[in-house]
Formats: structure tokens, sequence, C-alpha cells
């Protein structure tokens, strides 16, 4: 979607610009697959029934995977009422097939690697001080600032490959999934400090730590990181808790050979 506000904002001056990009991907391709299709932001919401709307009339066939049936889409969403003809559009235009066998196969991964550290705590931290040295090749750690859309993010250390962020530093305050996608477009690992549990008022701090390992995990960027709790202990309250569980789901992944094994991607490949 990040892509979508993209071509949105170059083709803003189209009297329908949502019909212009979908003009655009028509050209480009004929079949669009959505993995692990899901909506869990509002100015997604707000745009996605028309963009379907759109690739359909132009012919474009659309298959998606979802941990959600197509009317549990974007839970307890801001102005979800908006998004319910977006529901229908999809139940009636697409074939709706349960594959769910009960299991979530992220959970079924191979030799967990030491990349996540429980609690947070000293010991912990120079053991991902550690980490870093090694993975990314330098001596010395060199904290400073990153500059990311104009956002000042203060960082513990950064390399060529790698760079390592206080958690709070990354989710909490103003973020978007554009920073992240920065991230994972200029860095193969990121590094994260002091994970914590988050009450069930700071669904917002929750669901920016979606984005990131959203993000993270399509680029196939490796997380390490120190944490109070373990990753399903993380966020289990509140608002978005049910939605929440698949990024734990994909944070035990992610501590996975299987995963670590995979190359780093970027937009470009």
């Amino acid at each position: 979607m990040a892509e979508i506000h993209q071509r949105l904002k170059v083709l803003k001056s189209e009297a329908n610009p949502l019909k212009a990009v979908a003009t655009e991907i028509t050209k480009e391709t004929r079949v669009l697959c959505f993995d692990e299709f899901h909506v869990s932001d509002i100015a997604d919401a707000m745009i996605l029934g028309r963009l379907l709307e759109n690739l359909l009339s132009e012919g474009v066939v659309l298959v998606a995977t979802s941990n959600y049936a197509p009317s549990e889409l974007y839970p307890q969403g801001q102005n979800r009422s908006s998004f319910l003809p977006t529901i229908a559009l999809i139940e009636s235009n697409l074939t709706v097939l349960n594959v769910d066998g009960g299991e979530d196969y992220r959970l079924r991964t191979l030799r967990p690697a030491e990349i996540f550290f429980v609690p947070n705590n000293e010991e912990n931290e120079q053991k991902l001080a550690a980490l870093f040295k090694e993975m990314s090749g330098i001596s010395e750690l060199n904290p400073g600032i990153s500059i990311i859309h104009g956002r000042e993010i203060p960082h513990k250390a950064q390399s060529e490959r790698a760079i390592w962020f206080d958690f709070r530093a990354l989710c909490f305050g103003p973020r978007s999934q554009a920073d992240y996608l920065y991230l994972a477009e200029h860095y193969e690992m990121v590094f994260l400090s002091g994970l914590e549990r988050l009450t069930p008022q700071e669904k917002a701090e929750a669901r920016r730590l979606t984005w990131l390992i959203d993000v993270l995990y399509d680029f196939r960027v490796k997380l390490c990181a120190t944490s109070a709790v373990g990753v399903n202990d993380i966020y289990v309250e509140g608002d978005f808790a049910e939605e929440f569980t698949r990024t734990a789901s994909r944070m035990i992944e992610m501590q996975s050979e299987v995963y670590l094994e995979q190359p780093h991607l970027t937009l470009s490949k």
C-alpha cells in the first residue's frame, strides 16, 4: 500500500487518481496477488475499496491469502462502518476459500537462532552489542541521529548493513510505515533494545510495531532484539490484541534459521 500512496501523490492532478493508478497497474500485470492480505491503517482502509473496484473493472484478476475472513478485516478499525462496502465488494467479486487447517505453520520453525534475548537487562544488552559488532563488522558502537523523511530518530549504533534503535525511539511517537520501509530498504539487519509488554491503551504503539515487523519481514530484514517478555506476551489485551497474534507469529518465524538464511530483498529485486 505504500507504493499505492506514492503513485497517488504522483497522479494527484488526475481527475480520478485511483482510477489512474488502477490503469497503470493493469498495464503492468493481469494477475495481482496479495500475500497475507490485511488492513490496519485508516488511510489504507479508506482507499482500498475504490482501488479494488477500479482494478476489477479493468479486468485484473485478484488472488489473496489472509488470516482473516473478509468479514473480519479491519477489526476495531477507526470508522470501520465506512469499510463495510469494501468487505461486500470482496465477498461479491472474489471466491472465498477456507483453507485453515488449525495450525500456524510459522511455529514449525527449525532451531531458533540466539538473536532474541529475554529479559531486558545489562547482560542481554551486552549480548546484543556483541552481536551487532560481529554481524556489522565494526569494533566500536557509534550512537547518533538518523533523519528519516525529515524526522530525527536517535540510534544506538549504525553501520552500512545494520542499525540499532531503542524500541521506544522507533515505535513511540510520530512514526509511519514509510519510515520503516526506508529502514528495510537500506539495512539488512535491524537491532532493537527494550521491547516491553504494552498496555491495552498502547494500541497505537502495538500497531506501529506491527507495521515495523511486517515491513522487515517482507524485505527479509534480520531482527535482533532484547525484550522484557516473550513475543507472545508483548500485547495480549486491547482492541488490537487479536490481530497482534499474527505479528507475534512472524516474530517467532524471524528467529528461525530458515528465515535467517534468506537474502535481504529490496524493491529493485
